[in-house]
């Protein structure tokens, strides 16, 4: 029997802008989700496959940061 050593991360990033709007938050994290994007593949001796997962998007309660929280599956495989 062949058995895959297989691990799942979690990888959650977060991006804070000074704006009153949320365009440039939505800006970075559309730039993060396509560089991961182009990161699959194999790194550092493990096969990766990239899932985007959810963004989500939130003001800070004085009003001047916008926050982008952007959340990744990732399952690597050892191919050593």
């Amino acid at each position: 029997v062949d058995c895959a050593d297989l691990s799942d991360v979690f990888l959650t990033i977060h991006a804070w802008t000074v704006e009153n709007g949320m365009g440039e938050v939505k800006n970075i994290a559309g730039a993060v989700r396509r560089a991961l994007r182009r990161l699959e593949g194999t790194q550092d001796g493990y096969a990766l496959d990239f899932a985007f997962a959810d963004t989500v998007f939130l003001r800070d309660p004085s009003g001047t940061h916008s926050h982008a929280v952007i959340s990744f599956e990732v399952t690597a495989e050892d191919t050593a």
